[in-house]
């Protein structure tokens, strides 16, 4: 009897049936999509900046975000290191030696941070070396070479294969220089990035500070992202005595738009279904309305 009435209910007038069924697909179609759209925009952005800074997590001695101090380092980063490598939870990871200095040309000078590297371990960590889009990324066994972001070298004036002078701190406050190859040019999503960044090789850099198994940073990658909270807490726990953080917490700004996305959605959606809510309730107390006589009350 309900499924008759219903039936009937439909296709009385199947215009305005046709109309409303319409309406809805739309409405529903243009929500899934918009918020596909939303969560991929937001993964991308996140995505993009722990494959080419942040990773999934880092390392560092407490006082070292704050003060950005060469004294801020890590006792005994090898074997700091290698538990962290052994840990279950941990993909892969690499140390960092991260100064601020300048870089110069005879053009101009900028200021930059400096990345003393292992290439082959920082292969596993970021997506610079997949970004390079001139030159290659430490290619050989010379030393003295730089990788620099595409926005820094614009403003350099350098090109591939040129010289450019990195300047910083020793380990007794001295300023020191060095001149290093630009042997590639790299271009990520964030300009920010590419204008402030010179990857050279870590010994290169302890070699000019003078100061040997130097690490700042260690940045990590998990086996499973969904269980970071996990991993920060299983790490903390091995090392009771450093900053254990994850990227939410080093790009705080990530971690917002990450959460707040999410809040976002649900309210964006449930607008759109308060909306097709009133149109189903106009065309059904029409129908009623038309059939007042029928239904007889």
């Amino acid at each position: 009897m309900l499924f008759h009435i219903a039936y009937r209910n439909v296709l009385r007038n199947w215009k305005r049936s046709l109309i409303i069924i319409l309406a809805i697909a739309s409405g529903l179609w243009g929500g899934i999509v918009a918020s596909g759209v939303f969560f991929a925009m937001t993964d991308e952005s996140v995505k993009a900046a722990i494959n080419s800074r942040l990773s999934h997590m880092q390392i560092h001695h407490p006082g070292w975000l704050e003060s950005r101090s060469m004294h801020d380092a890590m006792s005994n980063p090898d074997r700091l290191l290698e538990t962290v490598r052994t840990n279950p939870v941990v993909r892969t990871a690499s140390a960092r030696v991260v100064l601020e200095g300048m870089a110069s040309t005879a053009e101009t000078a900028v200021g930059v941070n400096i990345f003393g590297i292992d290439p082959g371990a920082e292969r596993t960590v970021t997506s610079i070396a997949e970004r390079v889009t001139m030159g290659t990324y430490f290619g050989g066994s010379r030393g003295h070479q730089a990788v620099i972001g595409e926005e820094l070298a614009r403003k350099l004036g350098a090109r591939l294969r040129s010289k450019i002078v990195l300047g910083t701190q020793d380990g007794e406050g001295n300023i020191v220089g060095a001149s290093v190859r630009v042997v590639g040019i790299f271009r990520t999503e964030s300009t920010g990035f590419d204008e402030t960044s010179v990857f050279i090789l870590r010994q290169d850099l302890e070699n000019l500070i003078g100061v040997s198994d130097l690490v700042h940073e260690v940045a990590i990658m998990l086996n499973d992202p969904g269980q970071l909270d996990h991993a920060v807490a299983s790490l903390q726990e091995s090392f009771p005595g450093y900053a254990v953080e994850s990227w939410k917490v080093l790009a705080p700004e990530l971690g917002y738009m990450n959460d707040f996305i999410g809040l976002y959605l649900e309210i964006f959606l449930g607008i759109i279904i308060f909306a097709m809510l009133f149109g189903i309730t106009n065309t059904m107390l029409m129908s009623v309305s038309e059939r007042v006589s029928e239904i007889g009350t």
